[in-house]
């Protein structure tokens, strides 16, 4: 779950919560007004009708009904009873709704309190005890507050359809808010995917410079700082140690074969040089091949790219791999012979690329016991990509050492023996990502290895 969808959930829960007691307690007291508002008008009503009945002398029951029937503001369905000293109901104010017979304790209850309020089934009830001058008698008065009790309903739905009205705007105005409360954090997150090896001399926009995030991208650019000063001492290490390295291994190796060129009586003596420039001819494929993964590593900036047919780099490098190794063979396929020139051609450096397909190609031919390689070339209008395909039946990879393939110096277990170091792969790799490519390998040992490239076309 993001952040931002934690921090909506969260405001939604508290304004849903809040809104909610809110409502809970608009509802509360509106039902507790109502309450009181119907008792009061029961009140009232039972002692007018008490002391019409009582003080009024001369006036009939049926009068008396009238009377309540007409002055009624309680509800219809209601009643007002009257109960003498023994107990006797003497005046009912609506026969068609009966009270029901109260007992015994409860009209003696009304006279030792004065009032009781209770509820009669569903009706809402109040006995009061009425003085008059010459008697006293126990009203009760019973309705049922229709009007109040709808309009509490209406207050309810009312509320509730407020309530969802509310959260939905809450959940859109929380997913709105804290959106752009996350905005300078997302701001800082697409600064940072930016920076990678190659782009460390990018900085995170640091705002105002005084809140938190601005605090954070400070704090990073420090970081960044510190780290491309790291990365600049180890690529200028690399790259002058490389160089460096060059002339001198080109000079020993020069005067070793002027001596080789000599002729001598000594076999010994041949034996030793020709072993000194096998070591110093390693040692001169180390110094490049640094000086080449160096260069992918850190001064893409400076490497020249331009259009290049990648079917004319396939037998160039072929060429120039077989002069050097006449024991190799290298056998090209193509999947279709294409016409359009722009399905084989790709954007890149000819020189790095031509290094990725001659390490992928020495690299099959030296560990398969026939020194050879298959390469076949495709083109993909679909997906816009050239694949290379490289195939060999030599000693394969374990899936332990598989994982580690692509890792500078990584050697596998089963190569002992045979002379390398470990540059190639790591190299071609960085090669395929620098032209946006994509590499994958898959081995299997006593069976070969398949190296699968490709590469967007123009």
């Amino acid at each position: 779950m993001t952040i931002r969808v934690r921090l909506t959930s969260s405001f939604t829960l508290i304004v849903i919560t809040i809104l909610v007691i809110f409502s809970f307690s608009i509802y509360y007291f509106s039902a507790k007004t109502r309450e009181e508002s119907a008792y009061l008008r029961l009140k009232t009503k039972s002692g007018n009708t008490a002391k019409r009945f009582v003080d009024m002398k001369g006036i009939t029951g049926e009068l008396l009904k009238a009377i309540d029937k007409n002055t009624s503001s309680v509800s219809v369905r209601g009643n007002v009873a009257i109960y003498n000293q023994t107990n006797q109901k003497v005046y009912t104010g609506n026969d068609e709704e009966p009270t029901q017979t109260p007992s015994l304790g409860l009209l003696n209850e009304i006279r030792l309190k004065g009032e009781v309020r209770f509820r009669d089934g569903e009706k809402e009830a109040v006995g009061i005890l009425f003085k008059g001058k010459d008697e006293q008698v126990v009203v009760i008065a019973s309705a049922i507050d229709e009007i109040g009790l709808k309009s509490l309903n209406n207050l309810k739905l009312i509320l509730i359809i407020g309530l969802l009205f509310a959260t939905s705007v809450s959940v859109f105005a929380g997913y709105l808010f804290s959106g752009q409360a996350l905005r300078p954090i997302a701001n800082v997150v697409k600064q940072v995917g930016e920076i990678n090896s190659k782009t460390l001399s990018k900085r995170i926009h640091e705002g105002n410079g005084t809140d938190e995030i601005a605090q954070l991208a400070i704090e990073f650019n420090k970081m960044i700082h510190k780290l491309e000063a790291a990365f600049e001492m180890q690529r200028s290490f690399v790259s002058n140690a490389s160089h460096e390295l060059r002339t001198p291994l080109t000079a020993i190796g020069g005067q070793i074969d002027v001596a080789l060129m000599n002729e001598s009586d000594r076999p010994e003596y041949r034996t030793v040089l020709q072993s000194i420039r096998e070591d110093i001819s390693n040692m001169s494929k180390l110094s490049n091949g640094l000086f080449d993964l160096a260069q992918t590593s850190f001064e893409t900036s400076a490497i020249q790219l331009k259009d290049a047919r990648v079917d004319e780099l396939i037998l160039e490098s072929r060429d120039e791999l077989m002069k050097r190794q006449k024991e190799y063979s290298i056998h090209v396929e193509y999947s279709s012979l294409e016409e359009d020139e722009r399905k084989l051609t790709v954007t890149g450096s000819e020189q790095l690329l031509k290094t990725a397909i001659i390490n992928l190609m020495d690299n099959a031919c030296k560990y398969s016991s026939d020194k050879s390689v298959s390469v076949k070339i495709a083109s993909n209008e679909k997906d816009r990509n050239i694949s290379l395909e490289f195939l060999d039946k030599g000693m394969g990879i374990s899936p332990q050492d598989l994982k580690h393939v692509f890792e500078p110096f990584y050697r596998a277990s089963n190569t002992h023996g045979i002379a390398g170091h470990g540059i190639g792969l790591s190299l071609v790799e960085k090669i395929v990502d620098l032209h946006k490519g994509y590499i994958e390998l898959n081995s299997l040992l006593g069976k070969g290895t398949n190296v699968l490239i490709k590469l967007p076309y123009c």
